[in-house]
């Protein structure tokens, strides 16, 4: 997944965000037994995949038993963009060697799905363009189910939204929303802040109002008590005053917030190498700052 990338006045490269969806034909996701050089290997994912798939966006169940990540099979020859194979979430139990495909195939059509992280109470919440409230309501106000969806304020990309869907993909109901996108949702469980014990936190992508911005903002897993995390008066706190945005939160064990921490990098030729280049980690004390 391309990392996002703003320019030199801080506002956020859309080209970049459409990479959210980006895939690059040849990623598999490899599971090895222990730590070590010489440990067996296993391609989970290779026999859906044909070594022509991509996968992203792995994350560990709690008990350490299963992975949960995102995968997009290959392309469909001669078939439009519309209608060719989207990002699906699936789970890989790892004592029993089984893959199961979370996001069924008539619902992978609506949208992709990405960024899936376990809830504490074993549903999942992801990120998904497939705008599961937004479609509902226009259907029961009488205006059809052809295919709408809300774009971005540039009108170029369907809008990510956050979803919670059950353990085994049922019950899919969006739980957030916003004119730009909100993405890389996780969950907040750490003994230093409890707190904030169950609460979600993610990247909002503000893009309204003379708002062009990356903050983290924070919510309960059914989209209430949505409040600001941190950050929408820190996007110029780079090295030499930079504008940054901030991406990709994990919580850490003593309850500071890990990020990475993204900005633009100029280069005289403008080459796409140079423009979308990774950011920096950074731990920020979300316990005793909202800001700087």
């Amino acid at each position: 997944m391309r990392p996002l990338s703003i320019d030199n006045a801080g506002n956020v490269d859309e080209d970049s965000i459409v990479e959210l969806e980006g895939f690059t034909p040849g990623g598999d996701l490899f599971y090895r037994d222990l730590a070590s050089p010489s440990a067996q290997t296993r391609n989970i994912t290779g026999a859906l995949t044909g070594g022509m798939g991509d996968v992203k966006d792995v994350e560990v169940s709690y008990d350490g038993t299963k992975l949960l990540f995102s995968l997009r099979l290959p392309d469909i020859p001669n078939v439009m963009r519309d209608m060719q194979n989207k990002w699906d979430v699936y789970e890989y139990d790892i004592p029993s060697d089984t893959l199961t495909r979370l996001t069924t195939a008539t619902t992978s059509l609506l949208g992709d799905d990405v960024a899936p992280h376990y809830l504490v109470d074993g549903r999942i919440i992801f990120a998904s363009n497939r705008q599961r409230q937004f479609r509902a309501t226009l259907t029961d106000e009488g205006k059809g189910t052809g295919p709408f969806y809300a774009l971005d304020e540039n009108r170029r990309e369907h809008a990510m939204m956050l979803h919670v869907m059950n353990g085994d993909g049922s019950n899919i109901r969006q739980v957030s929303s916003n004119p730009s996108h909100d993405l890389d949702p996780v969950i907040l469980d750490s003994q230093a802040n409890p707190l904030e014990s169950g609460k979600v936190v993610f990247s909002r992508w503000e893009n309204m109002g003379g708002r062009d911005q990356v903050s983290l903002y924070k919510m309960n897993p059914d989209g209430t008590d949505l409040q600001l995390f941190y950050g929408a008066h820190s996007h110029n706190t780079g090295t030499n005053n930079a504008t940054i945005q901030f991406t990709q939160p994990r919580e850490m064990a003593d309850g500071r917030l890990m990020t990475v921490m993204q900005r633009f990098i100029n280069s005289p030729n403008g080459t796409p190498g140079d423009r979308f280049r990774g950011g920096d980690l950074v731990l920020i004390d979300t316990a005793n700052y909202i800001d700087n």
